[in-house]
């Protein structure tokens, strides 16, 4: 059973036959109708904090301050990671996108009202980034997520392109013609990159893998992209 609480439309997909995985059938036979009746997720109203903890987070980014990181974080978060190792791995993750370039930042979803995630942009790809905040008054950051994305080189693009169409045959079946936006979801910049492709009901992702060394195809496949997350509005 699935219910999509926004809509109201619901679905209850049932199997006479044991390990028949109903459970799969009914949430892609789901996702489908939600798709084709072009439904949205419902709009979470964030907490001030919640908006106030990302631009704290966003000016940690440009420059690190422990004070503030101190008055910021909950007390969980240095133990989740020692704050040099976080320190470091932020660093990387910056360097790895050729630096930041600041301005407003890209594809904001907030899933709840203590969460926000978004896009940092740079120069070669942008940072992923999730918050969570505790449920205290008043909260802290309880939760930070930060995974760089690398946009592909030339070279890599330009095999992904060659691949997507023969990759893309089954979901045109579905959803009409596929096109290949300019969001990406992961990569590398050399070895393997995930984009959005957009269909005439809704958005899938295409993820194309080669092995560095060899140069051989290790994936080329679209699949449904997430239709879980929910964006904010003023």
């Amino acid at each position: 059973m699935r219910w999509h609480l926004a809509s109201g439309y619901g679905l209850i997909a049932l199997a006479n036959s044991t390990y028949a995985w109903a459970s799969r059938a009914g949430k892609h036979a789901h996702l489908a109708l939600l798709r084709q009746l072009d439904v949205r997720s419902h709009h979470v109203a964030t907490w001030p904090a919640t908006l106030a903890a990302q631009e704290r987070v966003r000016s940690l980014l440009r420059t690190w301050n422990d004070e503030e990181a101190d008055q910021l974080f909950a007390s969980n978060v240095d133990m989740d990671q020692p704050r040099e190792s976080r320190k470091l791995s932020i660093a990387t993750a910056i360097d790895a996108i050729g630096g930041l370039l600041g301005g407003e930042v890209m594809q904001l979803r907030t899933p709840s009202s203590a969460q926000v995630a978004w896009n940092e942009p740079g120069k070669s790809g942008h940072l992923n980034i999730f918050l969570q905040l505790t449920p205290e008054n008043p909260p802290k950051l309880q939760t930070i997520n930060i995974t760089s994305v690398q946009y592909p080189h030339k070279e890599l693009a330009t095999r992904a392109q060659e691949h997507f169409s023969q990759a893309a045959i089954t979901a045109a079946s579905l959803d009409g013609p596929l096109a290949l936006t300019d969001e990406y979801v992961r990569g590398d910049g050399t070895s393997h990159v995930t984009q959005v492709a957009r269909g005439e009901r809704g958005l899938w992702h295409f993820t194309f893998k080669i092995n560095p060394v060899t140069e051989e195809v290790l994936e080329s496949s679209v699949n449904l992209a997430p239709t879980n997350e929910t964006h904010f509005i003023n």
